[in-house]
């Protein structure tokens, strides 16, 4: 469907399209009030359950054929590394909709945490405990950080605090390729970005390195079909409510293994170049999928 030229549409029409907009928010908003307050009273353990809901209000049926209670009970309790690949936007949530536990720390954009800071401002009873929530379970991405001098000491000091989480027994959720601006859909030649080879060389060779791998064909699917949406209505909010009529289907698949086997992998490498470029083929093998 071809967008309508701007003179199509009458002020009346115009202003009923924004409001109807804007009422979408509200409505998306008010599905999630009470999960922003369980996330404020349970911490990260309720993150699962938003993302859960939020993928069934958008209208996506995430499917893991991998699943077993007995992975599920592994990946929910035994410390390690998360990693996936990040071919768009509601993967994200398709990940952490599986990682049902309270001692997670995700690795993200800056930018995304500031969403987040938003989006709970909305949600949370007493907005003094936001800054503590993101900065327990979030670490932002050095990427913003010109400066190279800079930006390493900042990585030194994520991996300490990656490394003290885990071997507390927690969890690290990492996406290696860096994100969907880098991730060429249904490609896998972007190479893992260090942090994945340096939180790994820190950690015990019994931990977990649990691997999820998105559909990227699935995700694409749905945002194709979402800027669809948005170009036909002209508007730029469109939110997943009505984007996604009728249900998406997203696959998830899932493997499982520890530590030891990627860093045995890591020793083939002589170069850091190398080694990451190594983690990234281990990790789509895992798949079933060259890479070039």
């Amino acid at each position: 469907m071809e967008r309508l030229p701007a003179s199509y549409l009458s002020a009346k029409t115009k202003e009923s399209l924004e409001n109807s907009a804007i009422s979408a928010r509200a409505l998306f908003m008010g599905r999630f009030l009470p999960y922003f307050i369980m996330i404020e009273k349970k911490g990260f353990g309720a993150v699962a359950d938003f993302c859960q809901e939020f993928l069934r209000a958008s209208g996506v049926n995430a499917r893991y054929p991998d699943s077993s209670p007995f992975n599920r009970d592994k990946l929910n309790k035994k410390p390690g590394i998360v990693i996936s690949n990040h071919p768009g936007f509601c993967d994200v949530f398709c990940v952490l909709g599986a990682v049902s536990r309270s001692d997670a720390l995700v690795m993200a954009s800056s930018e995304a945490i500031k969403y987040l800071k938003t989006i709970f401002r909305r949600g949370f009873e007493n907005k003094q405990t936001i800054n503590g929530f993101l900065s327990e379970h979030f670490i932002a991405t050095s990427a913003w950080e010109r400066d190279k001098r800079m930006k390493a000491e900042k990585t030194r000091r994520d991996i300490r605090t990656i490394k003290s989480h885990i071997d507390r027994g927690g969890v690290f959720v990492v996406f290696p390729s860096g994100g969907p601006a880098e991730e060429q859909t249904g490609n896998s030649k972007v190479n893992f970005k260090p942090v994945f080879r340096l939180a790994l060389q820190e950690i015990s060779p019994e931990s977990m390195i649990y691997c999820f791998n998105v559909s990227p064909q699935d995700i694409s699917d749905i945002q194709k079909r979402k800027r669809r949406f948005s170009r036909a209505i002209g508007l730029d909010f469109s939110d997943f409510l009505r984007a996604l009529t009728p249900e998406a289907r997203v696959i998830i698949k899932e493997k499982y293994t520890e530590a030891n086997e990627w860093l045995e992998a890591l020793k083939t490498g002589d170069s850091h170049r190398e080694q990451d470029s190594i983690l990234t083929k281990h990790y789509w093998e895992l798949f079933g999928r060259q890479f070039q």
